[in-house]
């Protein structure tokens, strides 16, 4: 996570959390409260494919080529402390709701 906020600044500081989303659901008016249900699992990948992972996501595919390659760089170093197999805990927050009917 540090690595994370050390290199790119569109990293979301709440990630994870469905705050942002409630209240834009909310701010629109449009729908009802939603239910949230979330599940927590891990993710068994390789050193290798969690960096090809890391590089997809948007905070750090929006870099800069060279200041992406730096972080990616780190981020392999770091890695290198690991096992080759990784499980990471990951969370998954599921968001569902109703169309607000009109009054």
């Amino acid at each position: 996570r540090d690595l994370y906020f050390r290199h790119c600044t569109a990293f979301p500081a709440d990630l994870g959390s469905p705050k942002r989303y409630i209240e834009i659901l909310d701010e629109s008016g449009l729908f009802e409260p939603p239910q949230i249900n979330t599940h927590y699992w891990n993710w068994e990948l390789t050193k290798e494919k969690y960096v090809k992972l890391a590089n997809s996501w948007a905070w750090v595919s929006s870099l800069p080529k060279e200041k992406a390659k730096i972080f990616l760089d780190d981020l392999s170093k770091l890695l290198e402390m690991e096992p080759e197999n990784l499980s990471l805990p990951f969370k998954t927050v599921l968001l569902t709701t109703t169309k607000r009917k009109k009054k």
